[in-house]
């Protein structure tokens, strides 16, 4: 009698595994208690806290507070650092320090936005004292290109308007036109240049000495005289 072949198990151990797999997927999720305490976000399970001593207690509340720092707004913000030379407005820093509390930005983040602004802030003054540049240069420009004024007769120009700026010139007009550098606009230094050749020819010396004698025009019609 032939001997009987036994049945070939045409299923290969790779085949069977993914099976076996969620079949100690599921038998593990059964033997699983019902209710099992999840671990916390710090990796310790509120079980566990517990069971720690008070010293312990204490570094983990320590560091919850940390960790809670680094994503959350700070009860106070700290002073923000600027760039060097730069004054912190103390509403518009209120006003700030009010919205990243709204929007829960931990000082980091925070310090972010503020140098943010701060290199906007120093871009835009950057360009205003080169635009401010290019504009006295070319009232110079033009001062000197001046057929009445300009040219050779330039340096008495100056000298005039110098004259009539420390004769009749407010003290903070003076500091304005020295900061701005609106000492260079034509306009201003003709007006003063005026002033000061009509001290000139409105004073008078006697031949012994004696004390000028000045003009009693008015201011206006000497400052606006010989357009």
């Amino acid at each position: 009698m032939a001997e009987e072949t036994p049945p070939v198990n045409t299923t290969t151990p790779a085949e069977a595994a993914p099976a076996a797999e969620n079949l100690s997927l599921i038998a593990e999720a059964a033997k699983a208690p019902a209710g099992a305490a999840k671990p916390a976000p710090d990796g310790t399970s509120k079980k566990d806290e517990t069971n720690l001593t008070p010293e312990q207690k204490l570094e983990l509340e320590k560091q919850k507070a940390l960790d809670a720092a680094k994503t959350n707004a700070p009860e106070k913000y700290e002073s923000f650092k600027l760039p060097e030379g730069f004054n912190a407005d103390e509403k518009i820093m209120g006003d700030f320090m009010k919205t990243a509390k709204e929007y829960n930005l931990p000082q980091d983040k925070a310090q972010k936005f503020v140098d943010m602004a701060s290199g906007l802030a120093q871009t835009i003054m950057s360009k205003q004292a080169e635009a401010q540049a290019a504009q006295i240069t070319t009232w110079k420009q033009e001062i000197t290109a001046d057929k009445d004024f300009g040219g050779a007769n330039l340096q008495k120009t100056l000298q005039m308007a110098h004259r009539g700026l420390e004769k009749y010139a407010d003290p903070s007009l003076k500091q304005v036109i020295s900061q701005t550098g609106w000492g260079s606009h034509p306009g201003l230094i003709k007006t003063f240049a005026r002033i000061g050749q009509a001290m000139s020819e409105d004073t008078t010396v006697s031949g012994d000495g004696a004390a000028a004698k000045r003009s009693t025009r008015p201011a206006s019609e000497i400052i606006y005289d010989g357009k």
